[in-house]
């Protein structure tokens, strides 16, 4: 795998134990209870697309069914993607009623905001660091609650970010974080002085049509500005233990908010769109942990002893995994040219 990614520095492994920031088989099979109650109040308000957004190849086959939505797997750049869009995607994220994304509440909660700045943020600030030869303002796409921008403010850096959640937006800003609580679909990052890094976190899944944003994005920044993405990745044991379970989703391939599951090529088509020259590749995951969440909720086995050993083991199998690139996440660093 990667072969169109060999030339360039690329890092597989990161330790991650999900019990250490609270997610316990309860806590998970509630994010399943609530995963599916959003996808069925958006099932009926949707439009259906028929190729792949993408490389606009109209040959598929299908994946799986999840909550009635169907993925689709492109035959050209093997790119997942739901085949039903909801008529109004940022209604998922900026109401403030039953219809939004349970997800991002999560983040908006202090005590979960200072674990995943020191087990996951931090790790990937200083990836980004070791790889981003500039010191110019950072601009984090999607931004949150703001984890990401107050670890690169501690670290030095000048930052802003872009977020529509009006819960998220306030939790950011009491962090004492600049946010533009806009639609990215209009902001004009262009306006902004002296950006030298633009980040989207997980964001591309969420969208329609990706590329489209990324261009608008790009086209409004300078050459040699970087650009930093994390997207999930098929294919991975995720895809497959999603296959297996399609009523246990929460994360991975879940609707209606993960639109776009990329691949090697799909993400080469996009920094070739883009003139984007890649820097670095680091690859992760969460797949073990997460196969074997869902066979003990399938089988409705309780935690015990020997699940904790197993757990305890899981970032020794999930490297391998990473090494052989099949695991659920691709976080990369590329360049305007």
């Amino acid at each position: 795998m990667f072969d169109n990614f060999k030339n360039v520095s690329h890092k597989k492994g990161k330790n991650i134990n999900i019990k250490s920031l609270g997610r316990d088989i309860e806590w998970i099979k509630k994010a399943i209870r609530d995963q599916k109650k959003l996808a069925d109040l958006f099932i009926n308000e949707c439009k259906k697309r028929d190729k792949c957004p993408i490389c606009k190849c109209e040959d598929y086959d299908s994946f799986v069914k999840i909550y009635n939505f169907f993925y689709l797997e492109c035959r050209n750049c093997g790119h997942l993607f739901s085949q039903l869009v909801p008529l109004e995607i940022k209604d998922i994220y900026s109401n403030v009623d039953a219809k939004r994304s349970f997800q991002d509440q999560l983040y908006a909660n202090k005590e979960v905001f200072e674990k995943r700045l020191k087990k996951i943020i931090y790790p990937k600030i200083k990836y980004c660091e070791d790889n981003i030869k500039c010191r110019k303002k950072w601009i984090d796409v999607g931004c949150g609650a703001g984890e990401l921008l107050v670890g690169l403010k501690k670290r030095g850096w000048e930052v802003g970010g872009i977020e529509i959640d009006p819960i998220e937006v306030k939790f950011a800003r009491q962090q004492g974080l600049k946010i533009y609580k806009e639609d990215i679909y209009s902001f004009d990052i262009g306006k902004l002085n002296n950006v030298g890094v633009v980040s989207m976190i997980n964001i591309l899944e969420h969208l329609e049509d990706p590329f489209s944003i990324v261009k608008k994005i790009l086209d409004s920044c300078n050459s040699l500005t970087y650009f930093v993405v994390e997207v999930p990745f098929h294919p991975s044991l995720s895809s497959f233990v999603s296959s297996l379970f399609p009523k246990l989703a929460y994360r991975h391939i879940y609707p209606p908010e993960h639109l776009n599951i990329f691949t090697e090529k799909s993400i080469e088509i996009m920094l070739k769109m883009n003139n984007l020259k890649l820097i670095s590749v680091w690859q992760f995951g969460q797949d073990f942990q997460n196969l074997i969440y869902s066979v003990m909720i399938n089988e409705k086995v309780k935690e015990n002893c020997l699940f904790d050993k197993i757990i305890d083991l899981s970032n020794s199998i999930q490297f391998l995994i990473d090494k052989l690139g099949f695991s659920d996440t691709l976080f990369f660093i590329a360049q305007k040219q």
